[in-house]
């Protein structure tokens, strides 16, 4: 078991051999809440939107990109020095594809090799932290090779790849916290292939589509650890398998809120998923070595007793088996397990934390 350092709670899957557990936490000292912007952002092209960080999911939808002006009916189409990307600059090889297996529209863009599309867009608002939301398609199958997807920020950046045992669809939404800016700063938005050592004429690229930035504040409400799981990602349209967050080992670069991310984790919402409780939770995934989340206390005292208190959850999809969650705060760890059925079980845990020196990180 991997020690979790002094002032920081921990909670990451410890034996579970069928699928994930889901869980919603709140610390009784801190009680999370979902952080609500009601501005609305918009950037110069209609082919990028930005969302405030509302609870409400309808608002998102309405409010996305995808590439739907397709110039014409064919599957795919190589773009040259004729052509225009609405919104968009391009270098490289960049086409794009239509499918109906692609989410939304059934257009998205590929990016082959050395292709490259970026978009400034203006920050509208000061202490904005701007989360992208993405849906990333594989480029064919039966390839030697497949490229990822290099996502880039002003100040960030970070490479992703489709794993197909991770989805029931063809296609994945993926997250990225671009960064955070003051009002009128330009952010440019940058995603290309990945270089790799391989045969061209072989190699599947990355196919993207479906973007959608949504803002939430930089700090959140005081006292707040986002212990609900409010405040994370924007979900896409027709998304019905929540939003993956790669590793992420800081709190102010997470895209989930005030938690860092050990090995993948799922982000997923009331709408489509046995969200144990509240409108969002983490599904810790099962197949990923380690799979976990993070968090930091504030303002504790040696010699004090805390409360942290935590929803674990099954997913209501028939799985049955045993749970186990660890929990780490400070050198204190301790193993939950949760006997599943497989119709939505939730149960409501608690850990009296005593007499423990947790310093504010």
């Amino acid at each position: 078991m991997t020690r979790c350092p002094n002032g920081t709670i921990c909670f990451h899957r410890t034996r579970y051999p069928h699928r994930s557990q889901m869980f919603s936490q709140e610390l009784n000292v801190f009680p999370g809440s979902g952080f609500v912007l009601n501005a609305l952002i918009e950037s110069q092209s209609k082919d990028l939107k930005v969302v405030a960080g509302e609870a409400s999911r309808n608002a998102e939808r309405e409010r996305r990109s995808d590439f739907f002006n397709q110039p014409c009916s064919t599957s795919s189409l190589l773009l040259d020095q004729n052509s225009t990307l609405p919104g968009w600059t391009f270098q490289g090889t960049v086409q794009y594809v239509t499918s109906l297996e692609l989410p939304d529209t059934g257009h998205a863009i590929q990016l082959g090799e050395d292709g490259k599309i970026n978009q400034t867009f203006i920050a509208k608002g000061d202490d904005l932290h701007y989360i992208l939301t993405f849906a990333l398609i594989p480029g064919g199958k039966n390839c030697s090779a497949s490229a990822g997807l290099i996502v880039s920020g002003p100040d960030s950046n970070a490479v992703f790849s489709y794993r197909h045992n991770y989805s029931q669809v063809p296609w994945q939404s993926y997250s990225h916290n671009l960064g955070s800016w003051g009002n009128g700063e330009p952010i440019n938005l940058v995603l290309e292939s990945q270089t790799i050592d391989s045969d061209t004429n072989s190699t599947c690229w990355p196919i993207v589509d479906t973007l959608l930035i949504k803002t939430v504040g930089v700090t959140l409400v005081q006292d707040s650890a986002n212990g609900g799981f409010e405040s994370g990602p924007g979900f896409l349209p027709n998304s019905t398998e929540g939003v993956l967050i790669d590793a992420v080992p800081s709190l102010i670069q997470s895209a989930l809120r005030q938690w860092s991310i050990t090995g993948t984790v799922r982000y997923i919402d009331s709408e489509h998923f046995h969200v144990p409780e509240g409108i969002a939770a983490i599904e810790i995934l099962a197949d990923t070595s380690p799979s976990g989340i993070q968090t930091a206390t504030r303002d504790t005292s040696k010699g004090s007793r805390y409360n942290l208190t935590f929803t674990l959850g099954d997913a209501n999809d028939a799985c049955r088996g045993y749970f186990v969650v660890g929990v780490q705060a400070g050198s204190a760890a301790q193993n939950f397990t949760l006997e599943s059925n497989g119709l939505g079980r939730v149960r409501s845990l608690g850990w009296c934390l005593k007499q423990m020196k947790l310093q504010h990180r």
